[in-house]
């Protein structure tokens, strides 16, 4: 791998995600005894049981995974990941102490989750992560076709009910609020702040609308082939993809030509392409 100017800059956005989430766990979480997913929630029961340094245990349970990682999967995961997870391990023992003491528990488990899930989320972008339970997932999804997504939460699941040796219920389950809030973030930010819509929108005048967005909203337009159900007639159905701060425009100029028009929009996950990369998310 290269170490161009993106590649500079993907590892300097994984260093600031690392921070960002050291800042949610020690500020946050640990002054209520709370956990988190992954290594990191491991780290901090057995911080909570014989007082053994976050920073330092995530550390020492990363260094046998990371030279498996690097046989198994591609390397500039492994690498960025590595930053990450170095970044993450000095970020925890910088921050330590750093404890913001909150009256209600709940808040401190939102915001701690927040704040963790937003620094989780500016390294998941750049194509990196934190390690731990991230390098594991990745590994049974690649030789056993499982979802990232629940192998994650499986491996979470076990370390909350591990949790139960050092904690009552209640903070376990301020601890699962926590993670929640904290993947709602992760979600958030790899969709980016500014959220892509699809719109399906069946009219009698397609070409019309679709020269008016292009005109006026500068996207891209495709037409699909459709027939109705009752009226066997053809039709033009009109595809494209917009911003959520351009719905309204486009619902605008829809009404104008044909008021009668049926649209149908959704959520993007992610489009990318001309007019849409990923640079302009973030």
């Amino acid at each position: 791998m290269r170490w161009d100017k993106t590649n500079v800059k993907k590892a300097v956005y994984i260093i600031i995600g690392a921070f960002i989430y050291a800042i949610g766990i020690n500020a946050f979480l640990v002054p209520q005894r709370f956990l988190t997913g992954g290594f990191a929630g491991i780290a901090m029961l057995l911080y909570y049981l014989v007082k053994w340094p976050v920073g330092v245990t995530v550390f020492i349970m990363n260094i046998p995974l990371f030279a498996l990682s690097f046989k198994y999967i591609s390397g500039r995961f492994v690498i960025f990941s590595l930053i990450g997870m170095i970044a993450l391990s000095a970020c925890l023992s910088l921050t330590e102490g750093w404890a913001m003491h909150l009256e209600d528990p709940l808040l401190a488990s939102i915001f701690g989750g927040a704040i963790a899930g937003l620094g989780t989320g500016i390294v998941l972008r750049q194509r990196g992560s934190l390690g731990g339970t991230d390098i594991i997932s990745v590994l049974i999804n690649k030789y056993f076709s499982f979802d990232i997504g629940t192998i994650t939460a499986i491996l979470n699941g076990i370390i909350l009910v591990a949790a139960l040796i050092a904690s009552d219920i209640t903070v376990v389950l301020y601890s699962a609020a926590s993670i929640f809030v904290s993947s709602q973030f992760i979600d958030g930010v790899q969709a980016g702040l500014n959220r892509r819509k699809t719109a399906f929108i069946v009219t009698d005048h397609p070409d019309e609308i679709a020269a008016r967005i292009i005109e006026k909203m500068h996207r891209g337009v495709t037409f699909l082939h459709g027939e109705g159900a009752y009226t066997h007639q053809q039709k033009k159905i009109i595809y494209c993809d917009v911003t959520t701060m351009e719905v309204a425009r486009l619902k605008e100029i829809v009404k104008k030509i044909d008021d009668q028009a049926f649209m149908t929009i959704m959520d993007a996950r992610e489009v990318l392409g001309q007019g849409f990369s990923l640079e302009d998310s973030f």
